[in-house]
């Protein structure tokens, strides 16, 4: 089969035909172990948890109850790095059918979640939990210069400076048929003002949209625009992040070709959108178009994933990798045997497609998230074609390889029923699990996690491990140096030793430290030991001379 792909404004998006080979299950290198599931105290009888995990390793559990008349309240508990206990967070967050939508962390344990509320008219807000002060901001309304428009189900991403970029489904107030939905996206840098703007166009119907931001603020949204089958098409709006770049929507499939897309941005500023196709009828092809989105003039470009590949479900999912990579996933099979396929695009060709997930069963993916160095994290459900669960499995997926299915519950007769499965990750990229347990009304809150001690990596968004600290600051007589580390994850608190020449120096343990005559001429270093999670972590440190 060969691609179709519409040709408009600079959107170039060329036919490559893909044959559907299956590959074996390439198995990757182990993973750090799980713990078995515990419940998480005071949570009987409740569904559907929110959950987030910080870069520092704190965790945030939200969850929401019924108030009086449409009233939600909702509910939060965090828990702080290399620490067992959970804290209450003081309620305040409440409104007519209020629903968290998104939860951000930030680098040092806060997070912002963003929400839209339906007292007659939706309405999107903002507000951050100062994990500190154990309390939520006060919430801000967003996208109050688009008076003539309703904002709801809102999507939150956070660049590496802290810009925080909000995307929503803008409805029109005047009603018309069909009805006009936009997509609105806002941009708030860490001192400056929010800068609105649609990035679909006027007086047209779009949904399925989805936003992804990498590290340094390149932006893109995916959406599918048309309001009957035979009109969907999948188009995408890009940002760079340099200086001076604008929004540019490009058209990325003919009409009829989809009704859901996914994307990512991979940290380099490659965009990524992976769709099914058609719009109606049995699905059969899953599609891709990538962008260079720092290149003024690239193009999209496009290429079949899988054609004729039987029934697909209708939504497909991406996960960014580095270099310009990616992994596209989807579900396949017929009734309730379906089983999860993966196809990695090295950036230039794509691997053969991998099926992850056994014949004869159906599976259900629950999350799949990118980690820091550049794998991502699978979890799946697996059922009997009765539809009893055979219990949730987790796979690191890397450059089209996969490690072997960890077992993180057992099947039905052993473990219950397992819903609403949420993952969050750490700064080194180790993951929590969180779901339902049990039939309601007799449910509760498990976790598992994989096991943890203090790490120490150069940053939130990378995750690469510090081998050695540094002394950091003028190397003289007098002067006050820094012993410096990078960004430590799970620790319970830090205990730092100076050395000359390789012996301790009596009396300092402190982070900074004063030179004096007797260090002249020889070598300082610091080493840093965190406890806190499973184990101690002792940090050697890289020896600078003293002049």
């Amino acid at each position: 089969m060969v691609l179709r792909r519409a040709l408009v404004g600079a959107a170039i998006v060329a036919g490559v035909t893909a044959s559907f080979l299956v590959a074996p299950s390439v198995e990757a290198a182990g993973e750090p172990d799980w713990t078995p599931p515990r419940d998480i105290p005071g949570t009987t009888g409740l569904v559907n948890p929110g959950w987030a995990t910080a870069a520092d390793g704190t965790d945030l559990l939200l969850w929401g109850t019924a108030g009086s008349g449409t009233d939600n309240i909702v509910h939060a508990r965090i828990r702080l790095p290399g620490r067992g206990g959970w804290v209450d967070v003081k309620n305040r967050l409440r409104g007519s059918y209020l629903g968290i939508s998104v939860i951000q962390p930030t680098p040092d344990g806060d997070f912002w979640a963003a929400y839209s509320i339906n007292a007659g008219d939706y309405r999107t807000f903002l507000t951050r939990l100062d994990t500190s002060k154990r309390r939520w901001t006060k919430p801000v309304e967003l996208f109050t210069d688009q008076p003539g428009f309703y904002h709801s189900s809102p999507q939150l991403s956070m660049t590496r400076d802290g810009t925080l970029v909000v995307s929503t489904y803008a409805s029109a107030k005047l009603v018309s048929s069909p009805p006009v939905y936009r997509i609105a996206v806002g941009v708030k840098a860490p001192h400056g003002p929010w800068k609105n703007r649609f990035v679909t166009p006027a007086g047209e119907f779009s949904v399925g949209m989805d936003l992804a931001v990498n590290a340094k603020g390149d932006i893109v949204v995916g959406f599918i625009q048309g309001y009957n089958l035979a009109d969907m098409t999948v188009r995408a709006s890009t940002k760079s992040h340099r200086p001076g770049r604008t929004w540019k929507t490009a058209t990325l499939s003919g009409a009829g070709d989809s009704q859901r897309a996914s994307t990512a941005m991979t940290p380099g500023g490659t965009a990524v959108v992976a769709w099914t196709a058609p719009a109606s009828g049995p699905m059969t092809a899953v599609r891709m178009a990538t962008l260079e989105t720092g290149r003024k003039l690239a193009p999209w470009v496009g290429r079949d994933v899988v054609t004729g590949a039987g029934q697909l479900d209708v939504q497909p999912y991406v996960v960014a990798g580095n270099d310009g990579a990616a992994t596209v996933l989807w579900r396949q099979g017929s009734g309730v045997n379906v089983q999860l396929y993966e196809r990695y695009w090295d950036g230039a060709t794509l691997a053969p497609a991998m099926q992850l997930t056994p014949s004869g069963e159906d599976a259900e993916l629950d999350a799949l998230v990118r980690r820091p160095d550049g794998t991502a994290l699978l979890v799946y459900q697996r059922f009997t074609l009765g539809l009893v669960s055979l219990g949730l499995e987790a796979r690191v997926l890397d450059a089209g390889t996969a490690t072997t299915p960890v077992t993180l519950t057992g099947d039905f007769a052993t473990s219950g029923d397992s819903n609403s499965e949420q993952v969050g990750l750490d700064a080194a990229g180790r993951a929590t699990l969180i779901y339902t347990h049990g039939t309601y009304p007799d449910t509760t809150f498990r976790l598992q996690t994989q096991a943890t001690g203090p790490a120490l990596v150069s940053g939130w968004v990378d995750g690469v491990p510090v081998r050695r600290t540094t002394v950091a600051g003028m190397p003289h007589v007098g002067r006050t140096v820094s012993c410096r580390t990078g960004f430590w994850v799970e620790k319970h608190r830090v205990r730092f030793a100076w050395t000359r020449d390789g012996h301790p120096i009596r009396g300092a343990g402190r982070h900074d430290y004063r030179i004096v005559a007797a260090d002249k001429g020889h070598a300082l270093a610091c080493v840093a030991t965190a406890q806190g999670g499973a184990a101690d972590l002792v940090v050697p440190g890289k020896p600078r001379r003293i002049r």
